[in-house]
């Protein structure tokens, strides 16, 4: 990963791999949910396409133009914050 690799540019790396596999899969397009308990990845994401996001800004410019083709494509995509490290409350 080029770049300083930290927590959040990690996570952002995890979620540009998601995108990169859902934009392969063979299948119809449908909704995807994807969960991370990084703030800043879920936080970057809901503030959708814009510059600023600081040391990251060379991987949102990866991630949102993945997310565009596969957005034409029809995939929806949704990211969702989670409680880090836990282990006692499923998912709902």
């Amino acid at each position: 990963m080029a770049g300083n690799q930290t927590v959040p540019r990690a996570e952002l790396q995890a979620l540009i791999a998601a995108v990169t596999f859902v934009g392969i899969v063979d299948g119809p397009p449908c909704s995807i949910d994807i969960y991370s308990d990084n703030k800043a990845v879920v936080d970057g994401y809901n503030a959708g396409l814009r510059e600023g996001h600081g040391n990251m800004d060379d991987l949102w410019e990866t991630f949102w133009a993945i997310h565009s083709l596969i957005s034409q494509q029809g995939w929806n995509i949704n990211v969702h914050k989670i409680k880090a490290h836990t282990l006692d409350t499923p998912i709902k």
